[in-house]
């Protein structure tokens, strides 16, 4: 049957006659609300922190570079169910080359939802994603490697179940504390298959990753004897790299913050207070106070004031490119000047091997460095001295006459 047309009134079409009617569904938008990169084969364990990420709805996941923020924050999305979908952003926080803000993440995200005309400014962005997810089922909003508060903000939502990363301890948010510390040693153990190999690797989950791959490629191959000999240089494999890793986080320190860490991380012995900060740095105890707490806060530190394996040698890296050996004994000097070294003739050496310490990098005179410990040769006990230097991996070269000054 034809249509009649009897009168046209614009957009109003009035027919005599209409034989058939056909309506075309308007097309769904396009959405992509589950595509977070699936969690490593290599994680294990942290299973009282997968059930602290459940018990709270927003949460800041902190801690060290490499300590597996990410990776534990994938698989607590594959573990559990959310129906109203999944979104991830990465803000490259500590990269500065790769870091994003607010309006890039809304973007993504309002993309992800469906959205087709994307709102030019950041507010109007934000109203409309705040708009878009609260009338959703429950899901899962994964701000990952912030570094400030101000990058997430516009994006934090009270119904949804939000989860950060940060090597920040982020505390200026409204949200549960979750901090990571390394993986135990079980735990450790079963990623590398090797005791040795993830006590040198300090526990850490992404050099036991890389370890863990490096045994794969030659398993007859002695891991652990290399390991102990260059550590950082050996912690690199693909597109993994536990030095790179660190050195995003120092590289966001401040000039002052990054020279306290370098003097302070020739501490070897014990828990750094701030009086020992003090001596190696030459600050005041009230600023060493403060500056150890900027270290603990961006995880550089541990909360116990120790410093992780690896980081002490990422330390002693940079001591070596960046200060003087006359720096060095000056800081060595007013720490056993301030602190003593008549405790035992044992605690004096100590220091001075902790100072001394001959990695081989960078421009430090090596040289320089062992007539620097020189004087303290004679309140050598010989054989305490050899453990030590297998114990911190320090290759020093104790003449014969050495050998005549046991205690």
């Amino acid at each position: 049957m034809s249509n009649e047309v009897e009168e046209n009134h614009g957009n109003v079409v009035q027919a005599r006659e209409v034989g058939s009617v056909h309506i075309a569904a308007p097309v769904p938008p396009t959405t992509a609300l589950n595509g977070l990169p699936p969690c490593s084969s290599f994680f294990c364990g942290r299973d009282s922190e997968l059930a602290e990420l459940a018990e709270h709805r927003v949460v800041v996941v902190s801690g060290l570079g490499g300590i597996g923020k990410t990776e534990l924050v994938l698989r607590f999305a594959e573990d559990n169910d959310f129906p109203g979908g999944r979104l991830f952003w990465n803000f490259h926080g500590y990269d500065a080359s790769k870091r994003t803000g607010p309006s890039q993440a809304l973007a993504s995200f309002l993309r992800a939802l469906g959205v087709t005309e994307v709102p030019p400014a950041e507010a109007d962005m934000a109203m409309l994603y705040r708009s878009l997810v609260s009338v959703r089922d429950p899901m899962l909003i994964v701000l990952d490697n912030v570094s400030t508060a101000a990058q997430i903000r516009a994006l934090m939502v009270a119904k949804h179940h939000v989860v950060v990363t940060s090597r920040h301890l982020l505390t200026g948010l409204d949200a549960h504390q979750l901090e990571l510390r390394v993986l135990p040693e079980p735990d450790a153990e079963r990623i590398t298959g090797d005791a040795e190999i993830a006590k040198l690797c300090g526990r850490l989950p992404l050099a036991l990753q890389i370890m863990s791959a490096l045994r794969k490629t030659d398993p007859g191959h002695s891991w652990a004897e290399e390991l102990r000999e260059v550590r950082l240089n050996l912690l690199r494999h693909d597109d993994l790299d536990v030095r790179a890793v660190f050195d995003l986080s120092y590289r966001a320190l401040t000039l002052e913050q990054r020279r306290f860490f370098r003097l302070v991380a020739m501490h070897r012995l014990n828990v750094i207070t701030a009086e020992t900060a003090a001596a190696f740095a030459a600050v005041s105890v009230t600023e060493a106070r403060t500056r150890l707490r900027e270290l603990r806060v961006v995880h550089l530190l541990e909360q116990d004031s120790k410093f992780h394996d690896l980081i002490q040698d990422f330390a002693d890296e940079q001591r070596d490119r960046e200060d003087t050996v006359q720096d060095v004994i000056a800081a060595g000097e007013r720490y056993i000047g301030r602190c003593g070294h008549d405790r035992s003739p044992d605690w004096r050496i100590l220091v001075w091997a902790s100072i001394t310490k001959l990695s081989g990098a960078g421009h430090v005179d090596s040289n320089a460095r062992t007539q620097a410990i020189q004087p303290y040769l004679p309140h050598l006990n010989l054989e305490f001295f050899e453990s030590l230097g297998k114990a911190t991996r320090i290759p020093m070269n104790c003449n014969a006459s050495c050998s005549t000054r046991r205690q």
